[in-house]
């Protein structure tokens, strides 16, 4: 089945883009939501809604640090923040790796977020020869706080 072939297969070609309208998919018997709420973990994160669970990828991370390197830090709170709004929606939110998560996981990673973005901000702006200073007030890894920085100071100049 994986190679389009056996007599229940259909391949449909994808007809839709995903960006600002969700987008339904019927897969016999069961319509999932597509749908994107900006840069976060990646500039193509989607998520897929199905009536009792929302499938939020690699936007949340439970069970360890997130990870930066191609990441939209600024944008990524913004859309955990998103994500938290939705929740009543769906009994059962998955991140990307971990265990399923409650709302309060969301918004305590979205506020977490929003405080490394500022004490890193503060950072470059302090010492922008070196911002690295700030790994050790960030609340992540060193290896994760290098990358956020990195991805600050990159993304900063696509605005």
């Amino acid at each position: 089945m994986s190679t389009g072939e056996g007599e229940n297969v259909e391949l449909v070609v994808p007809n839709a883009i995903v960006k600002d309208q969700p987008v339904l998919v019927d897969l016999g018997g069961l319509t999932a939501t597509l749908f994107y709420l900006g840069r976060g973990h990646t500039d193509g994160d989607l998520l897929v809604g199905t009536p009792t669970t929302l499938f939020v990828g690699d936007l949340v991370e439970q069970g360890a640090h997130p990870s930066f390197e191609d990441s939209y830090p600024e944008e990524w709170a913004d859309a955990l923040r998103h994500i938290s709004a939705l929740r009543h929606r769906y009994e059962f939110l998955i991140p990307g790796h971990g265990k399923p998560c409650s709302d309060q996981f969301v918004k305590t990673m979205a506020d977490t977020m929003t405080t490394a973005v500022r004490q890193a901000r503060q950072s470059i702006r302090d010492t922008p020869s070196d911002a690295t200073k700030a790994i050790p007030v960030l609340p992540y890894g060193p290896e994760q706080s290098r990358w956020f920085i990195k991805r600050l100071q990159e993304t900063r100049r696509e605005h």
